[in-house]
């Protein structure tokens, strides 16, 4: 009898030392995941906290997002609004122009060295349209029959500015319009330290261009868009977002050269 005894006193004293175990473990739980800190944790929000472990609802974006756009080719492009503007959130892939007629599509060198209206893929590699679009010689940015979807038209370089000057200015307005992947260290390509905080939702990709002598170049590290403005030369200005700078630059180009392009809505 004394041996049932001290056995049922030793089991109530196990099951009542479990129960606290356990009582002690889910306390502790839920006081680990009560203490992690909360902040914003979106990495393209202005008030973005990379120590913060939990989304608290606080983040604060530049931009707003557009009501998007199709082209004549029906690709669908996410816009975003930032300031009074209302931009094109991916680069260009339309095959024809807005009253229909077709772009050429120039893949040799020597039918782009030709002085004539003509798109491309970088590096001819066609995987690369979906993050990237296509590359546009100047004569078919600056055809009157438009690249744009209507309703849009290609900026121009006081736009651009117009852009830059409302994210803080030229020489940090880059990074706030880079994308936050692609970007790519030439030095070392597991070096993600090139990418952006996109904060302006415009989602700048690193598409490289095409020179005129058909050579591919800058992808992963350079992003270069067109603008309508056009210099003494006659050259067109384009805008360009570098890897490894926060700024945003601006340069002309030979019409025969290929970058990329984003619409501005009207």
């Amino acid at each position: 009898m004394e041996k049932r005894a001290s056995s049922t006193i030793f089991y109530f004293l196990y099951i009542s030392n479990m129960k606290k175990l356990l009582f002690v473990l889910v306390v502790s739980s839920l006081l680990l995941v009560g203490c992690k800190k909360k902040g914003c944790t979106d990495p393209s929000a202005t008030n973005y906290d990379s120590s913060a472990e939990k989304d608290d609802g606080s983040c604060v974006f530049i931009y707003n997002s557009g009501n998007g756009v199709m082209d004549i080719d029906g690709n669908l492009y996410e816009t975003v609004i930032i300031g009074d503007q209302e931009w094109m959130a991916e680069n260009l892939k339309t095959t024809r122009y807005s009253n229909g007629d077709a772009i050429p599509l120039k893949v040799d060198s020597i039918n782009w060295i030709n002085f004539s209206d003509a798109y491309c893929v970088y590096d001819n590699n066609y995987e690369n349209i979906n993050n990237y679009g296509n590359l546009y010689n100047g004569f078919s940015v600056s055809d009157s029959r438009g690249v744009c979807p209507t309703g849009w038209h290609v900026p121009t370089d006081s736009e651009f500015t117009t852009l830059s000057n409302y994210l803080g200015g030229e020489n940090i307005a880059g990074g706030k319009l880079k994308s936050i992947c692609y970007w790519v260290n030439p030095v070392s390509i597991s070096d993600n330290s090139h990418n952006g905080n996109n904060q302006s939702g415009f989602n700048g990709f690193p598409g490289g261009g095409r020179v005129y002598n058909t050579s591919f170049y800058g992808f992963g590290n350079t992003g270069y868009w067109w603008t309508s403005s056009v210099n003494l030369l006659n050259n067109i200005i384009n805008r360009q977002l570098r890897g490894e700078s926060e700024s945003i630059y601006s340069g002309s180009a030979d019409k025969r050269l290929g970058l990329s392009v984003r619409c501005i809505k009207d």
